[in-house]
């Protein structure tokens, strides 16, 4: 495994302030749609349609700290073209593989909605006390940190 969590947390770290260009077209779903084109059901990026992204950063983080597809597939619990673009599908994968818990854990993608599925993820960077610090893409349109209380209704 070349996969670390130091190294997802550093390329998502580094991405912190990119924009979109465009509704949904952003530069981690090309990648992933030009270089990987098996890892998702069908192409993500903007020339595909477009789609939501935040779960397609996470990926992106974990494909580029890969030793191959294969792996990063392994680390996200996804099979070969699979629908993990989507935060409840991702999350349900994770689930699949018993790998779902409430403790944060440094590189561990975090999921968050209001109901039973989730609607937006990002990466956990850090905890302190009651605090999780993340990383997500997509969050106004653009990747953006942010620090939560672990006790929010929302994670």
């Amino acid at each position: 495994m070349s996969c670390y969590a130091k190294k997802v947390i550093e390329t998502a770290m580094l991405e912190i302030g990119y924009k979109e260009t465009g509704t949904n077209h952003n530069k981690y779903a090309e990648y992933i749609d030009k270089n990987y084109p098996n890892f998702y059901n069908g192409p993500k990026s903007w020339a595909g349609g477009g789609a939501e992204w935040c779960d397609i950063f996470v990926d992106y983080c974990i494909l580029v700290n890969s030793a191959d597809m294969n792996e990063a597939l392994y680390v996200t619990c996804q099979p070969s073209k699979s629908c993990g673009a989507g935060c409840s599908f991702s999350y349900d994968y994770y689930k699949k593989q018993g790998r779902v818990g409430n403790d944060p854990k440094i590189g561990a993608q975090i999921f968050f909605g209001t109901g039973k599925k989730p609607t937006h993820t990002g990466i956990v960077v850090d905890f302190y006390g009651d605090s999780v610090v993340t990383v997500e893409g997509n969050s106004d349109n653009m990747v953006k940190r942010h620090t939560y209380k672990q006790s929010s209704s929302r994670i």
